[in-house]
């Protein structure tokens, strides 16, 4: 396993762990005091997703991986693959609050995988879904993306647009996370009324 891969898998661990416990098993830190409890499903037509992530730190260095995630009303399923293809871990959260996950280590830690599910539903998910799911903390659309802010109006999490990349600023944990859509597919279309 390349050493950039477990410098990851430790700086996402440790930020897992920095954070106040809950007894919620799919809660997710978003800083020392605030938390997200994940989403078991996908409010829009079922949807595949392939995305690109440079990942980076001021002491880990940058990192690169691919992510392919499919989303539904029925639940989400997500593979971690290494830049040349190499499944590093599979998640998987269906509907009624069920999660699984393996991997490789050392991304068989289910706290990792959780932290990417939860990055991926606050870039992706409607903030209307979104809010209800966080604690301590609230979410606010911008003209760029999306905050979060702590109770103390502390700037937590941050989401802008450059180009065709989506930035994500931990500020709370001092990590950035640059993602790139490769693919997107609809699995369902809506239906149309009074269509054919």
């Amino acid at each position: 396993m390349p050493r950039i891969l477990i410098a990851l898998a430790t700086l996402m661990f440790l930020v897992g762990c920095q954070a106040t416990p809950s007894r919620d098993p799919l809660w997710t830190p978003v800083s020392d005091a605030a938390g997200f409890t994940l989403a078991t499903s996908w409010p829009g037509p079922a949807q595949q997703e392939l995305v690109w992530i440079e990942w980076s730190h001021p002491e880990q260095g940058q990192h690169s991986l691919q992510v392919s995630s499919a989303r539904s009303a029925k639940g989400l399923t997500m593979v971690g693959l290494s830049p040349l293809g190499q499944e590093l871990w599979r998640a998987a959260l269906d509907a009624s609050g069920r999660f699984s996950s393996t991997g490789v280590a050392p991304f068989d830690e289910p706290r990792l995988v959780k932290q990417m599910l939860a990055t991926m539903q606050l870039v992706n998910w409607p903030i209307a879904d979104l809010q209800p799911r966080l604690h301590g903390a609230k979410l606010l659309a911008t003209e760029q993306g999306r905050m979060i802010h702590s109770a103390s109006q502390e700037l937590l999490w941050e989401l802008t647009q450059q180009g065709d990349t989506l930035v994500v600023e931990h500020h709370a944990f001092n990590y950035r996370i640059e993602l790139r859509q490769l693919q997107l597919e609809m699995l369902e279309f809506p239906t149309q009324q009074g269509g054919q």
